[in-house]
């Protein structure tokens, strides 16, 4: 009999500990600290997919300047580089520099023209400094005096593929091209309604989300009204940031991180920052990387909370099959 007896009690232990999981789960449910994190986790899934995207199909290295200061940009982007581009080129390719964060070289045709390679920010007055080896082009919102002098003949530096003029260190993920996991806020949404709130989800956008801005074919975001449709969603009208500020806080907080700092800009002078490309090893990690990443939002947000439930019922069963004598 006692040994039935501890059976029972183990029984009972593990259906107390599943019951008391599953009563703390639902009082984390109803707060908003998870679901704060499913926004920003979809949102972020969201934005990166996109950021990688222009990254590798609508970047392009910077030629050179217009006489009013315009980018002149090469044909070849990314994903048409890395092909031929990799610890050293193939015959008939000739290296014009390191083309993205991973420290791939860029190799392109014997015949073309190499990229910008190096950019320096110095006096209007020392142009004699610079006459035999750079060009010199002036830039809208730089700092009066000042002049931007390039090359493209330093093979040992970093390609330039973009440019931006910012008081504040670039980040990955940002509130111009932040894009707000919509699917994600409606189930925020419903679930205020199963809870008979008061709260009118349908007034917080009665147009729908309709995504401001959108993304440029030179791999920025084109803001669209003020502060970008993504970004509008979070901060609309006062009245409803009671419900929605600590959203706005949260992610904000999150975009501040050091994790989100984009490594792939360097600053030069004063509020100038120029990068190259994310990089990837090779052409076929980068499509393994666009290949998972289609799923990867789904499988964040259905395939792992199943999983977790799974494992609640699997060790229920195991423990009432091996331990009844």
């Amino acid at each position: 009999m006692a040994p039935r007896k501890y059976v029972h009690m183990l029984l009972i232990i593990s259906e107390l500990c599943i019951i008391g999981c599953c009563i703390f789960m639902i009082i984390l449910y109803k707060s908003d600290e998870p679901w704060k994190h499913k926004i920003w986790i979809g949102s972020k899934i969201l934005t990166l997919k996109k950021l990688i995207e222009v990254n590798n199909y609508n970047s392009y290295p910077i030629l050179g300047f217009h006489p009013n200061g315009t980018k002149i940009e090469s044909k070849y982007n990314y994903e048409e580089l890395l092909k031929h581009s990799g610890k050293e080129c193939e015959i008939n390719y000739k290296q014009c520099g390191i083309m993205d964060t991973l420290g791939n070289i860029m190799c392109i045709p014997d015949e073309e023209e190499c990229p910008i390679n190096e950019i320096i920010v110095d006096s209007e007055t020392n142009t004699n400094l610079y006459s035999s080896n750079y060009n010199i082009t002036s830039l809208e919102n730089l700092t009066e005096g000042f002049v931007l002098y390039y090359r493209n003949t330093a093979t040992d530096k970093e390609i330039i593929t973009k440019m931006t003029l910012n008081n504040e260190t670039p980040r990955y993920i940002n509130s111009e091209n932040f894009i707000f996991d919509e699917k994600i806020y409606q189930d925020y949404l419903d679930y205020l309604e199963s809870l008979n709130s008061d709260y009118d989800g349908g007034d917080w956008d009665s147009g729908g989300y309709d995504g401001g801005g959108g993304w440029d074919d030179g791999g920025g975001w084109d803001g669209g009204d003020s502060g970008g449709g993504g970004w509008r969603k979070l901060e609309e009208e006062e009245e409803y940031e009671y419900k929605n500020k600590y959203f706005t806080e949260y992610i904000k907080e999150k975009m501040a991180e050091e994790i989100n700092i984009d490594k792939s800009y360097k600053n030069i002078s004063h509020d100038l920052f120029v990068g190259c490309f994310i990089g990837f090893n090779d052409s076929y990690s980068m499509n393994e990387f666009k290949n998972k990443n289609e799923d990867l939002y789904e499988s964040y947000f259905v395939i792992f909370p199943n999983y977790t439930a799974y494992c609640f019922c699997y060790i229920n069963i195991i423990i009432y099959f091996l331990l009844i004598p």
